[in-house]
């Protein structure tokens, strides 16, 4: 039978470029069995009620099977995405006794749940992790696959996971389950792929002006704005930019035929 209670932890979400610290509080009580959802929450917030039970039943971790109400604090601040998944999930598991209480205590975590447990990366986890320290958290709980991304912020304590059955573990002081290890070796036995060179302006075809402007600025140094409706190719150009960088033999040729250009203009216009 599940057990009453109440349980706080926070989580972060992302409006624009900037991150916002948020209090999920999970309360489980009797009453017409449901789930609720409150704070400004939008689809995909209200859609993490599936995908936690799907993990944590997959996961054999309890699922409260109550009444229970999820609060978003601030209730004022629009919640998007799947980033609140874990903090939910684990507000539940607090609740009836999945993990201790004190240890969510100042912990921040981010990341989308899988139905089997997963722990899935997720979008702006740079951001996340700076709104954790300036609310002055002192832990980060990522999904692994964030992790190293997560570590350019210093003054935090920062751990990702696999999967929440790992996560459950290392709240409780268990060791860690098999399902985590092997996903662990498994990330550490990839072989890690040669760097790809970047994208080059011969994949480019037309753009004649524009190829020249950026040959030119490249060579030079210079400065680079460009400005148009979508799909005309602004994004397939800026993509191209690091592989003519001033040291690269292609964009030193580019920029002499340039001039070569210029003065046979220049000869021609004068002769």
């Amino acid at each position: 039978m599940s057990v009453t209670g109440l349980a706080r932890t926070c989580g972060v979400v992302l409006l624009g470029v900037e991150g916002h610290v948020v209090e999920v509080e999970a309360d489980v009580s009797t009453g017409v069995v449901g789930f609720t959802v409150v704070g400004m929450a939008d689809k995909a917030v209200g859609e993490a009620r599936d995908r936690a039970r799907s993990a944590l039943v997959n996961s054999g971790l309890p699922w409260p099977t109550l009444k229970v109400t999820v609060a978003l604090s601030p209730a004022y601040l629009p919640k998007k995405g799947s980033n609140l998944d874990l903090p939910i999930a684990l507000a539940l598991l607090a609740t009836q006794g999945g993990v201790p209480r004190d240890e969510l205590v100042d912990v921040v975590s981010v990341g989308e749940l899988g139905l089997d447990g997963r722990i899935r990366p997720v979008r702006g986890i740079l951001v996340a992790a700076l709104a954790a320290r300036a609310a002055g958290c002192r832990r980060l709980i990522v999904p692994h696959a964030n992790l190293r991304e997560a570590e350019l912020v210093p003054g935090l304590d920062i751990v990702g996971f696999h999967t929440i059955l790992g996560l459950v573990a290392a709240l409780r002081d268990d060791p860690l389950p098999e399902r985590e290890l092997a996903a662990e070796l498994s990330a550490v036995n990839v072989a890690v792929p040669p760097p790809d060179s970047p994208p080059d302006l011969s994949d480019v075809r037309g753009q004649v002006a524009a190829r020249a402007a950026l040959e030119l600025a490249a060579a030079g140094g210079h400065h680079i704005s460009m400005s148009g409706p979508p799909g005309i190719g602004k994004t397939l150009l800026a993509e191209r930019i690091p592989g003519k960088s001033p040291n690269c033999w292609a964009t030193r040729q580019a920029l002499c035929r340039h001039r070569n250009w210029v003065n046979a203009s220049w000869s021609r216009a004068c002769s």
